[in-house]
Formats: structure tokens, sequence, C-alpha cells
């Protein structure tokens, strides 16, 4: 079973392929470019990945690379429209038919290369940033889900009220009101709880209650 970084890289390769262009992954430079262009998708660096606990989870940032090479007379406008496909193939599906979290590109830097005999070559490397995790470094399988916690209903609404008020006793509702909604968190408090908190007070609901 491959594991999900080759998945990954092969779903990349297989939606470069789709494009009018010829598409090879990890192969050399050919002696002869094709006439709509050549794109070779290399595997790059996975680079050192980002721990998480509980699941245990390996955060990667995978640079993948693309060379993108056009030979010909009107090069500069075969490179641009080489390009735009290559973004807009990405575009299409950030995350690779869900194998992937995200996937973005880096702008290319092109350079002229001659070519003694032939025309000259106008080439790129396109890196391709991969965002996955995976379970080991060198797992088969994607992290486990991380366990749904059995909360009781008011849970929200107490961290909202209590966990999340000054030290003052003053709540996030006064502090920025997009930050919680009073009016649906104070709905689990008694009407004496809410009488002596700070919070209910201040809100629009509570305005002028008073502690009893």
């Amino acid at each position: 079973m491959p594991t999900p970084r080759e998945t990954i890289l092969a779903a990349l390769h297989a939606r470069l392929s789709a494009l009018p262009v010829t598409t090879l992954r990890g192969e050399v430079l050919p002696e002869r470019v094709p006439a709509g262009g050549l794109l070779i998708l290399r595997d790059g660096e996975p680079g050192e990945p980002e721990v998480t606990l509980s699941p245990l989870a390996y955060h990667y940032q995978h640079r993948a690379e693309i060379e993108a090479v056009v030979q010909g007379g009107d090069r500069e406008g075969a490179f641009d429209a080489l390009i735009a496909s290559i973004g807009a193939a990405l575009a299409a599906d950030r995350t690779l038919g869900g194998l992937c979290d995200w996937a973005e590109s880096e702008a290319p830097r092109p350079i002229d290369l001659a070519v003694e005999g032939a025309a000259s070559l106008k080439a790129a490397v396109i890196t391709v940033v991969l965002h996955y995790a995976v379970g080991d470094p060198l797992a088969d399988a994607a992290p486990p889900p991380a366990p749904t916690p059995d909360w009781p209903d008011n849970t929200v609404a107490l961290w909202l009220i209590f966990g999340q008020s000054n030290a003052e006793g003053y709540a996030p509702w006064r502090q920025d009101p997009a930050k919680a909604d009073p009016a649906q968190a104070v709905a689990f408090l008694s009407a004496a709880e809410r009488a002596v908190h700070p919070w209910w007070r201040l809100s629009s609901r509570g305005a002028g209650a008073t502690a009893g």
C-alpha cells in the first residue's frame, strides 16, 4: 500500500498530466523539448515536520518541484500559458481529491538557456508546497482522528462565561461583542446565577440587573 506521501505526489502528477503538455516524473531532461512544452515533477523535500500529540501526528509542508520548459519561437507566450495552466490546475482542487490538506505553488523564476544549434529554452522551477499529516514519518496511513470529547451540553457556555472572564470578572462580551453571545450562553444559568455574574449584568439583556 503506498504511503500518503506517494499517493499525494502521484495525484499531483496525474493532475499535471491532464494538461495539454508532456508531463514526466523524476526523469532527466530529454534532448528535445516537445512542441507544447514539458513538465517534470520532482519529489522534492518533505522538510522537518511539526509534531502534535494525542493523537501523534507529523504535519509536513512538503516542497515538491515542477520543472517547466518550453522551446521555440514564441517562448514568452508559450511559457506564460504553461505557467497559467499549472496555476489553474492547482486552484481547481487544492486538496488533490481530499488527499492533502492544501496545495499551493510559489512564483516561478524563469531563465533563458541558449542551446547550440537549436532554439533557446525558457525554463523555471516551480515549487509546490503540499500540506499533509501522517501518523509516522514512514507510515502508510494518515494519523487517526482525535477522539470526540464527551462534554456536557453546557460546557461551551460555562467556558465562555467563566473561563474567558478577566481578573475583574468582565467577560469578553464587554471587551469584544463578536467573541460570544451572552443571550445564548446564559441560557444554562439560573436566574440567581445570572444576577450575580458581572457579564450578565453588563449584557444588553441583563442591563440594570443587580445582584440578589
